[in-house]
């Protein structure tokens, strides 16, 4: 699977890299706002976009991934270190979601890819469909 990272803290940007490739699955880049991860997905569509909420820029990861649903439902997943209901209710909003709270650990990492694996036509790490 071709994953998108959104994450302007290089180290988290770094341990989500690690996390998908020890999944089996592809890195594709990571951008840092919204205006930057809106261009890399239009050059090369992701099977999956992981997003903190808190990004650089005027949009947040939540603003950015209503202006994508606007034209594609690629499957994102929300991650934060501020677990603010406010922030868990509009990201419910969002379809084909999910929502990790920092710091993630590879097993719950792990178990989020595969539950939108299993709901969704994601293909698995070894890119089957």
């Amino acid at each position: 699977m071709k994953i998108l990272t959104v994450e302007d803290d290089l180290i988290q940007a770094m341990l989500l890299e690690r996390y998908i490739e020890n999944a089996g699955h592809e890195c594709i880049g990571n951008a840092v706002n919204a205006l930057d991860a809106i261009q890399m997905i239009n050059s090369q569509i992701p099977d999956l976009i992981l997003s903190d909420i808190k990004i650089e820029g005027s949009k947040d990861g939540i603003m950015m991934m209503e202006e994508i649903r606007s034209y594609s439902a690629i499957p994102v997943v929300f991650i934060t270190g501020n677990s603010n209901p406010v922030y868990i209710e509009r990201a419910g909003r969002i379809i084909l979601s999910r929502f990790l709270v920092k710091p993630i650990l590879y097993n719950t990492f792990l178990r989020t890819i595969q539950s939108l694996e299993n709901e969704t036509i994601l293909p698995d790490s070894s890119g089957n469909r």
